[in-house]
């Protein structure tokens, strides 16, 4: 009876039993937002954005030693999204629109190639070299602050990346939006370049000696 009830609550929490869960917490403000995300509920990053610049940046900050770990700009484009992902003088990537009408997204780096769709709703998925690694969802509801993120990927994902891709279409779609007392988020409602994959589920993967966060 025990190990039936052991196996059926393993069976239960299976899609999350490999993950890694990112929370990401944004705070409105009028002189650019500010955001807290969390990795497997450690407080890591503190993140913050500068929208009074000819090229608008966001910061991403070590929680413990404030310490710059990732800096984002904005480049100056009328519809479709460019931005610059820097890690440091020798890891920078672009981040770019490839379809506009169907919510596609892309960033090239020197090993991998990072495809990125927005699904109808509140979810976008995140693929490496074809193969799924991540998937977020957007709060539906929010009160007194901004958007609420959480993101699930693969054990060996890189998941600074991931943070990035994020802060970015979140910044893409959403603008410099004032404070609102109440948010509804219902998401996107266009064309999608790939359907969100309901059946998959995150894996467990030996790290790479060339995954560029075990050199963080």
């Amino acid at each position: 009876m025990i190990l039936a009830l052991i196996n059926f609550c393993v069976s239960r929490n299976k899609t999350f039993s490999f993950a890694m869960i990112i929370d990401i917490y944004q705070k409105k403000l009028s002189l650019g937002d500010k955001y807290k995300v969390f990795i497997n509920d450690i407080l890591t990053y503190v993140v913050s954005k500068q929208p009074l610049q000819l090229k608008p940046e966001i910061l991403v900050m070590g929680a413990d030693n404030n310490m710059l770990k990732i800096r984002i700009v904005k480049c100056l484009q009328w519809i479709k999204a460019k931005y610059v992902i820097s890690f440091s003088e020798s890891q920078i990537y672009t981040f770019k629109t490839v379809s506009y009408f169907r919510s596609h997204f892309q960033c090239i780096t020197k090993d991998a190639v990072y495809d990125i769709y927005r699904h109808r709703g509140r979810k976008c998925s995140i693929y490496k070299d074809h193969d799924q690694i991540a998937w977020w969802q957007k709060d539906l509801i929010t009160w007194l602050e901004g958007d609420t993120y959480r993101i699930t990927s693969n054990e060996n994902a890189d998941i600074d990346l991931l943070i990035s891709f994020c802060l970015i279409l979140d910044n893409y779609t959403s603008g410099n939006k004032g404070e609102d007392v109440l948010t509804i988020n219902l998401g996107y409602m266009g064309l999608q370049a790939k359907r969100f994959n309901k059946e998959w589920v995150p894996n467990r993967q030996k790290l790479s000696s060339t995954d560029r966060s075990t050199n963080n």
